[in-house]
C-alpha cells in the first residue's frame, strides 16, 4: 500500500547489504516524506540490522506510522506530526528524537527517502514546512553520516506535487549535501573491515593464480582500477598505489 509500485530505496538498501556485506552490515532508512513510509518500515521492522525513522503528517494516507510502532528490535522511530505542527516541531523531531537513535544504532550506511510534499505549497497535505527546513534536516543527516559511517549516504527523491516548490526544495537539499563538510577522519569500523577483507584475500593459497598480472595492473589508469574493484565488491578509495595493491591481491577462483 502506498504511492509506489516498487520501493526503490528499499531495493537499494537490500542490494547494498547483500553485495557489500563485508562493509555494510547495518543500515538506516530515514524518511521525511509527508506520507508515512509504511513499506520502508515493514522492510526494517523484523531485521535487527536495519533502522527506520520517519516524520510524517497524521492523520493522512496510508494511515500508518504510530509513535508506538517501535519495531521488533526497537529499531523503528516514528514521530507523527499534526497539521498544526510548526517548522520547529519538525526540526526537533529529527534533532532530538530520530537522529540520536540513529547514532546509537550505528549504521554503516544511511539511506534517505527525500520527499518534499510536507512543503507549505504542496496540494496533497497540510504541513507547512519551507525550503530552509529541508536544508536543516539534510545538513543534520549528512553530518551524522560523516560521524558514524564515513559519509556513506544515499538520498532518493520521493514525493512533491507542486513543481515550483519541489524544485526549490530539491535545490536546498542538494545544496545542504554539497556544503556539508567531508569526513575528517577515517572511520575506524570501516578500516577494520577493509583490513579484514584484504587479509582474507592475502591469506588465500599462494598457489592460486592471480586475477590480474602486475603488468596488466600497471597498464590500467586509476578509473579502470576503481571500476574493477567496484565490480569485485572491494573498496575503491585510496591512493593509486594502494588501489593497485588491492587489485593485485585478488586471486581468480
Amino acid at each position: 500500500m502506498g504511492f509506489c509500485i516498487f520501493n526503490n530505496v528499499m531495493v537499494a538498501l537490500a542490494h547494498a547489504q547483500r553485495k557489500y556485506h563485508k562493509l555494510i552490515k547495518r543500515v538506516a532508512l530515514l524518511d521525511f516524506d509527508v506520507h508515512h513510509g509504511n513499506g520502508g518500515q515493514a522492510g526494517c521492522w523484523g531485521d535487527p540490522s536495519r533502522f527506520f525513522g520517519s516524520t510524517h503528517q497524521t492523520p493522512l494516507f496510508p494511515w500508518k506510522g504510530l509513535s508506538t510502532d517501535t519495531g521488533a528490535h526497537m529499531n523503528v522511530v516514528n514521530v507523527p506530526l499534526s497539521k498544526t505542527s510548526t517548522s520547529q516541531d519538525f526540526r526537533d523531531a529529527w534533532e532530538d528524537k530520530i537522529l540520536p537513535s540513529v547514532r546509537e544504532f550505528g549504521p554503516d550506511m544511511i539511506f534517505v527517502s527525500a520527499g518534499f510534499d510536507a512543503h507549505e505549497d504542496d496540494p496533497l497535505a497540510s504541513l507547512n514546512l519551507i525550503e530552509e527546513d529541508f536544508y536543516f534536516v539534510t545538513d543534520l543527516i549528512a553530518r551524522l553520516a560523516n560521524e558514524v559511517c564515513n559519509g556513506r549516504l544515499i538520498t532518493v527523491l520521493e514525493g512533491g506535487y507542486d513543481p515550483d516548490a519541489l524544485g526549490r526544495c530539491v535545490t536546498s537539499h542538494v545544496e545542504a549535501l554539497a556544503e556539508a563538510p567531508l569526513p575528517t577522519n577515517t572511520h575506524p569500523k570501516r578500516d577494520s573491515l577493509v583490513e579484514e577483507q584484504e587479509r582474507s584475500i592475502n591469506d588465500r593459497s599462494l598457489k592460486a593464480s592471480m586475477l590480474f598480472s602486475r603488468e596488466e595492473i600497471e597498464a590500467m589508469d586509476k578509473s579502470t582500477i576503481r571500476a574493477e574493484l567496484a565490480r569485485l565488491g572491494l573498496p575503491t578509495s585510496g591512493r593509486l598505489d594502494a588501489l593497485k595493491n588491492r587489485l593485485g591481491a585478488v586471486v581468480s577462483r
